[in-house]
């Protein structure tokens, strides 16, 4: 699970001090939602890019969350290149490549609490997972329609700091409630 660290400043009564509240959030949550988002398509695909022509795309499918290195999550998706062009009935492709792409990425808390992905690396594998070369135009045309789909991938952190309010308002006294909302009003800071 992605551990988001979400800090706050709570006031105490002549001096402020930072109290950090771990989320937990649930690859498998993450995964869907970015099914809900990005791989909305026919099938569950993402159209990550169409050329002039249905000899040229880019597509993904089955993405799939886990962790990644230190403080990283990492994405796993099936996806197939095509750059070709149309001949009769037929595409002739130069450039065609069926495989998994792997981004690792650092989550961060965005403005109106969304948990939001910088892609700090992107490797190619082959269908048995392994590592593969593509032309470099190819890569490029990855990097250049999959990474900004990734990073436009929002998770709503909003439902989870309301109940954190809730919970907070139900468990404390009514002067240490109200030192509650305050904090968590102060949200967001950093993740890891």
């Amino acid at each position: 699970a992605l551990i988001a660290i979400l800090s706050a400043r709570a006031y105490a009564q002549n001096a402020g001090t930072v109290v950090r509240v771990p989320l937990t959030i649930d690859y498998l949550t993450l995964s869907e939602g970015l099914k809900q988002q990005v791989y909305s398509g026919p099938g569950g695909r993402a159209e990550l890019w169409s050329g002039s022509d249905p000899c040229r795309y880019l597509i993904a499918e089955n993405p799939v969350f886990s962790r990644g290195g230190e403080n990283a999550a990492k994405l796993e998706t099936v996806a197939q290149l095509s750059v070709g062009m149309r001949v009769g009935d037929t595409c002739v492709s130069p450039i065609s490549w069926k495989g998994i792409i792997e981004a690792e990425a650092t989550p961060y808390v965005a403005p109106g609490m969304m948990l939001r992905f910088h892609v700090t690396d992107l490797n190619l594998y082959n269908e048995q997972h392994q590592k593969t070369l593509i032309a470099g135009h190819g890569f490029d045309l990855i990097k250049r329609y999959f990474i900004p789909r990734l990073e436009g991938f929002g998770f709503d952190l909003n439902p989870v700091t309301r109940q954190l309010m809730a919970l907070a308002e139900e468990a404390a006294p009514p002067n240490i409630a109200e030192r509650g909302r305050t904090a968590l009003a102060t949200l967001p800071a950093d993740t890891s």
